[in-house]
């Protein structure tokens, strides 16, 4: 939304606990997800409420800036490493880390997020050994010497298949 805060960032199990700390307890047979997005919506039909539900924000806002300050601050710097401008003699001035440090930080990611869809990349090993094995199948049967045109409408419609199919993977 514009104009949108951060009101927390973290381990969803220590989310009720935040904001349990700041004043706003999940009320019992309330489900933590329409806490949430009670606490942070602003009634935009009653004026007074709108008010308050915004003050409300502005507090949950700030609270979590100087709760979390340091310790983004630290997140940023491991990306991030100040380098002065030497125009401007400005310290505040920061460059990238180098290009293989974060590719392979993007890498060992990617690897974990692999590793824990296991059932998904087992179904998408399952299906390209299917393809191949179609694929093989047809494309079999065309012989050196010997005429394709026959079964070239198989061909494209497998092949329109097979692409189809790897896409959506």
């Amino acid at each position: 939304a514009p104009g949108g805060r951060v009101v927390y960032m973290g381990d969803r199990k220590k989310a009720l606990r935040h904001f349990a700390n700041l004043g706003h307890k999940c009320p019992p047979e309330t489900t933590p997800a329409e806490f949430f997005i009670d606490l942070v919506t602003i009634d935009t039909e009653d004026e007074n409420q709108a008010r308050l539900d915004t003050e409300r924000i502005d507090y949950l806002a700030r609270a979590f800036r100087a709760h979390q300050g340091a310790e983004m601050e630290k997140e940023v710097a491991a990306w991030v490493t100040p380098e002065p401008d030497r125009r401007k003699n400005n310290t505040n001035a920061r460059r990238l880390r180098p290009f293989h440090r974060r590719l392979g930080a993007l890498l060992i990611r990617s690897s974990r997020q692999n590793f824990r869809d296991v059932n998904v990349n087992l179904l998408r090993t399952i299906s390209s050994l299917g393809l191949a094995k179609l694929f093989s199948e047809l494309f079999s049967t065309v012989k050196q010497g010997h005429s394709a045109a026959k079964s070239a409408s198989d061909r494209i419609a497998l092949l329109s298949f097979g692409v189809i199919n790897m896409a959506m993977m």
